[in-house]
């Protein structure tokens, strides 16, 4: 049986992300683990551990957790490029490029067949996920995500000034919220990224001024689509860019319908 690993994604601690995150364990399928991923490189959380991989109690809860940190990215390579190109911002670089986390967990967490990312603002309306795993558990693709299409006839404003590297082939689109990617998949991404990042740094007239450092939801299904990779969509209806689905107001948990919601507060 094949291994995977999930991966909870947040840049903060709260009742709710503890909350969602437990939901997700719990209903987490066989053969599978589980980590909260924290971004702490700001060093907001002085939880007393120079381990990336740690044990936290939190709420009387023992939880596994990955603690990230810039310095992950150099260790990769990775650039610290954003839409007009470098930048020290790493919020900004985590941001555009929420691949990232995959190439830097991978490398901590190295023996899995997939791994699923999951982002701190989703909610699943019903007990635990095993209804959502339960839908995907037994699928083969190398990419499940939301809102996986071809853009080639789309007005997308990630498309623009991206030709200096494809010019040529179909463009392919997704929503980052929930993802999976099996691990032959992460190792062709991470080569491509540094492969791009050293073209992208030697352009020259004209494309330097209008080339853009490919955002994730259009270079992670574009590169797999294109090279030989199985990709599919998550029929998920609830899970959308904008706008953003308000629990206080809406109270969509008071009618449980095991559907995933993205995003929310």
């Amino acid at each position: 049986m094949k291994k995977t690993l999930i991966i909870f994604k947040t840049h903060f601690l709260s009742d709710y992300v503890l909350t969602e995150y437990l939901k997700v364990a719990s209903g987490r399928p066989e053969n599978s683990d589980i980590v909260l991923y924290i971004d702490n490189h700001k060093k907001w959380f002085d939880l007393g551990s120079t381990s990336a991989k740690t044990v936290f109690t939190f709420n009387n809860q023992q939880i596994n957790c990955f603690l990230y940190d810039e310095n992950m990215n150099s260790e990769l390579m990775l650039p610290n490029y954003v839409e007009n190109g470098f930048t020290n911002d790493i919020g900004s670089v985590i941001w555009h490029n929420s691949d990232y986390p995959f190439y830097v967990t991978k490398k901590y967490f190295p023996d899995y067949d997939y791994y699923w990312s999951f982002e701190y603002d989703v909610f699943f309306n019903g007990k635990n996920y095993r209804p959502f795993f339960d839908k995907y558990n037994n699928r083969n693709e190398d990419l499940l995500s939301t809102l996986y299409r071809n853009v080639d006839n789309e007005d997308w404003f990630w498309k623009d000034g991206i030709d200096w590297v494809y010019s040529d082939i179909n463009l392919y689109g997704i929503l980052f919220p929930e993802v999976r990617l099996s691990s032959k998949a992460i190792d062709w991404l991470l080569q491509k990224r540094l492969e791009y990042a050293e073209i992208y740094k030697n352009l020259t007239q004209p494309y330097i001024n209008k080339s853009r450092w490919l955002f994730c939801e259009i270079f992670v299904p574009t590169e797999l689509a294109n090279r030989g990779f199985s990709c599919a969509n998550i029929e998920e209806e609830n899970v959308r860019y904008l706008p953003i689905y308000n629990l206080n107001t809406q109270r969509i948990f008071e009618n449980p319908d095991d559907k995933l919601y993205h995003p929310v507060k």
